[in-house]
């Protein structure tokens, strides 16, 4: 009975973020919501496990996952006082608890507990716009590594956005849940064009929200990629794949590139339907199909949650919720992706190795954020680097999205996800050793509907500040972070 592998991560659920003490080397910085995270192997039913404390036993609430070998285990920091700790873990016996039969322990890392303050609420985001250099204006937040963040509002009144797609030329395109495509610019405050009124150019009309996606070559042919379930007579829908051209931030010219027939599919009912924010989870026009192209220049395409497709041979394997086409809307020869077998809540590529990254979920109102190759996935029913947590108490669901830094260095990517409900947040994970979740942004009440990075390291996030609100109340935000030189 030895822990190995001990690591540091945090589940998001915090509200506050570090002073930024001077660090002790070799230390890492932790603020109190993080969780220790190792492998056990052996039985762990029968295991009851103690972290130690600069050498004092401290008992754990520890939960372990039984399947892939050895078990992953994890449990909540145990309490610390302001300042350098060292912390490892142990095995102990269920029934042979008083006479203390005691693994080793692990080995043991070294963590700074720090003060925390709170971090910077969307209520007070400033509009895109105010010059930089105005004293006061300019909303500042400070991530647990030190790096710093300025943020900005490019967008509002917005009909809950789902889906952004940043152009090499700064422009930003919004597709709402009502049908609109929106055109925005983040440095020219008044100049948003609606580009889009679907259900007046498609036809047939669509049943949901949109997809959107710039083709690779967009700066060149101006292609611009839509996804949507329609109606299909007597009682079904289909996915349709349209491409269009933009011109002076008008789409027109609407071609079909691909459909397909699509069925509901049957969920656990421990996992939530993701993709209702707007619209029954029992209704296929609840949530949108996401659109993205890959590093190898195909367009994936994942369904809503709630849906499959219905014997689509370019679907994926086992689990029909994805597939991937050239970007004239042809099953490439690469094949069908397999091994799917967990719906994928969200999408993103390795910027350094290309490899596919997923948002899945793994039951009881939580998900995992874990890597799976390029080539044909392995199956993603367990293990993962991160385990977040997707309902509140209430067991409402929060709307994951995820998005990776342009950057070569993996102890620098990024993945943004809406974690919590009350209040909903912006959370940044660094895929270093070891893990750190960190809760960057609060008061975000409602979802995060998209996250993207511009090319330029920018982030922008489609998020709502109305709980539950109608799709055309117009009450939703565009949030612009971008990195500032450490103070």
């Amino acid at each position: 009975m030895v822990a190995t592998a001990l690591l540091l991560a945090s589940c998001g659920g915090s509200s506050a973020s570090p002073d930024r003490p001077a660090p002790v080397p070799g230390a890492t910085i932790v603020y109190g919501s993080e969780r220790l995270a190792w492998n056990q192997d052996g039985n762990t039913s029968s295991l009851q496990f103690l972290a130690y404390v600069d050498d004092s036993p401290v008992a754990l609430d520890a939960s372990c996952a039984t399947t892939p070998l050895p078990a992953q285990c994890s449990a909540p920091l145990p309490p610390l006082t302001t300042g350098v700790h060292r912390i490892a873990v142990a095995a102990v016996a269920a029934e042979s608890a008083v006479s203390g039969l005691e693994s080793e322990r692990s080995e043991s890392i070294t963590v700074q507990k720090v003060t925390a303050r709170s971090v910077v609420s969307a209520l007070s985001f400033p509009d895109a716009g105010i010059p930089s250099s105005a004293p006061g204006l300019e909303s500042l937040v400070t991530a647990a590594d030190g790096r710093a963040f300025a943020v900005d509002v490019v967008a509002r009144g917005l009909r809950a956005p789902v889906q952004l797609a940043v152009a090499a030329d700064g422009r930003v395109l919004v597709a709402e849940a009502n049908g609109h495509v929106r055109v925005i610019r983040p440095d020219e405050p008044g100049r948003e064009a609606a580009a889009l009124d679907a259900h007046a150019l498609l036809d047939p009309p669509l049943m949901g929200p949109l997809g959107v996606a710039l083709h690779p070559d967009f700066a060149r042919n101006h292609f611009v990629y839509l996804a949507f379930l329609a109606e299909e007579q007597p009682a079904g829908a289909r996915l349709r794949i349209v491409r269009l051209r933009e011109t002076a931030d008008l789409l027109g010219e609407p071609a079909t590139l691909f459909e397909a027939p699509v069925t509901a599919a049957f969920q656990d009912p421990s996992v939530p339907i993701l993709g209702a924010a707007h619209g029954s989870p029992d209704s296929l026009s609840a949530g949108a199909p996401r659109l993205a192209f890959g590093p190898d220049r195909l367009l994936y395409v994942l369904l809503p949650p709630e849906t499959e497709f219905d014997r689509e041979p370019s679907a994926s394997r086992p689990l029909a919720s994805m597939l991937r086409l050239a970007d004239d809307g042809r099953a490439p020869d690469v094949g069908p992706l397999s091994g799917i077998n967990v719906h994928p809540l969200g999408v993103g590529w390795h910027p350094a190795t290309s490899d596919l990254w997923v948002i899945a979920p793994s039951g009881n109102g939580s998900a995992v954020l874990r890597p799976v190759t390029s080539g044909p996935l392995p199956a993603m029913d367990a293990g993962g680097l991160a385990v977040l947590r997707l309902t509140d108490a209430g067991g409402a669901a929060a709307s994951p999205a995820l998005a990776f830094e342009p950057t070569e260095t993996t102890s620098a990517l990024a993945a943004a996800f809406s974690a919590d409900l009350d209040p909903a947040s912006f959370t940044v994970v660094r895929l270093a050793t070891p893990v750190l979740i960190e809760t960057v942004l609060s008061g975000i009440s409602g979802r995060i509907g998209d996250a993207v990075a511009a090319r330029d390291g920018t982030l922008f996030l489609a998020t709502s500040n109305s709980v539950g609100a109608d799709p055309d109340a117009g009450g939703d935000i565009v949030v612009r972070l971008r990195a500032r030189p450490s103070p």
